[in-house]
C-alpha cells in the first residue's frame, strides 16, 4: 500500500483562452498567462498567479503547523515512556 497524499491534484498551466480567476472575478487570466489549476472532483478551478501565491502559502503554513503539532505530540509521548523505564 502506498503512502497517501493529503494534497489535491494541482498544476501550473498556460491558459488557452481568457477567463476570470476562480477566487477573485476581478482578476483576469489572459490567453497565454500561467495559472494554477486545482482538480476538485471531476472538474478543475483555475486561479491567477496572485491568488495562487496566497493559496499555496496558506496551504504550506497549515501543513507546517500540523507537522509541528505532530512533532510536539510524538516528543511528549516519548518523554512520558522514558520516565516509565
Amino acid at each position: 500500500m502506498g503512502i497517501k497524499s493529503i494534497t489535491k491534484t494541482y498544476e501550473i498551466q498556460i491558459a488557452k483562452s481568457s477567463h476570470k480567476c476562480s477566487s477573485n472575478s476581478r482578476h483576469l487570466i489572459n490567453k497565454g498567462d500561467r495559472r494554477l489549476s486545482i482538480r476538485e472532483g471531476r472538474s478543475s478551478k483555475t486561479y491567477c498567479l496572485e491568488c495562487a501565491d496566497k493559496i499555496l502559502n496558506t496551504g504550506v503554513a497549515h501543513l507546517l503547523k500540523t507537522l509541528e503539532s505532530i512533532k510536539k505530540t510524538s516528543t511528549s509521548s516519548q518523554e512520558g515512556s522514558d520516565s516509565l523505564l
